[in-house]
């Protein structure tokens, strides 16, 4: 699926996908501090809540806004509204809405990376690496 719709509050947005290069540099940010978040059906939601604020503020912001790049505002009445472009935050009714950025990230990092993660998706990376987990 390349798309999910998610609701937080009142509000419907629709998220995507990552490209590639961007998702790769998530999981090199992250890949460490995941490891702890892993279930059999993926990334667990609270976890993930847990480590984004032990990342440096820098890192943070860069993939919050690789998250918000793929993710809009989205009603079956209106046009999607983008969130953001240029490096910044365009939808001014998110523009200083911490709460809903912070569950944005987090519900488009699980989204992009549970597969990842399930399915022994990081087994099967290591192993076409010639690595082991334990390695």
């Amino acid at each position: 699926m390349n798309h999910k719709d998610i609701t937080i509050g009142d509000t419907q947005f629709r998220i995507g996908r990552f490209t590639a290069i961007n998702g790769s540099f998530i999981v090199a940010q992250l890949l460490p501090k995941l490891v702890t978040c892993i279930t059999e059906n993926g990334l667990y939601i609270p976890a993930v809540f847990s480590i984004l604020p032990t990342i440096p503020k820098e890192t943070l912001a860069e993939i919050q806004g690789y998250c918000l790049a793929v993710s809009e505002r989205y009603s079956k009445e209106h046009n999607p509204i983008p969130l953001w472009m240029n490096g910044r935050i365009v939808d001014k009714e998110l523009e200083h809405d911490t709460m809903t950025v912070f569950a944005l990230t987090v519900q488009v990092i699980v989204f992009n990376l549970s597969d990842f993660f399930s399915d022994g998706g990081l087994q099967k990376l290591l192993g076409s690496l010639g690595l082991s987990q334990s390695a």
